[in-house]
């Protein structure tokens, strides 16, 4: 039987981020500034855009990443 992931949901308001870096700083296997106006979420967890993502909850950072955000601008749920 295989394993069962378990998935959050991730959002990044584009008009709130100033891409500082301090997401992909905290959580670089889920955000991604390099090269960009704003965060992104990297391509293996993106879901209807690149502001959005599903990711499994198994990969701790993201609390980190959130309460990192200057602006807010990360929403996990």
């Amino acid at each position: 039987m295989s394993e069962v992931k378990y998935m959050r949901t991730v959002k990044i308001d584009q008009e709130a981020c100033i891409a500082c870096g301090m997401c992909e700083a905290a959580c670089s296997e889920v955000f991604s500034v390099s090269g960009n106006p704003h965060s992104k979420i990297v391509e293996e967890y993106r879901k209807d855009g690149d502001d959005q993502g599903e990711v499994p909850t198994d990969i701790p950072c993201l609390e980190e990443a959130e309460n990192n955000c200057p602006t807010d601008a990360i929403d996990v749920k």
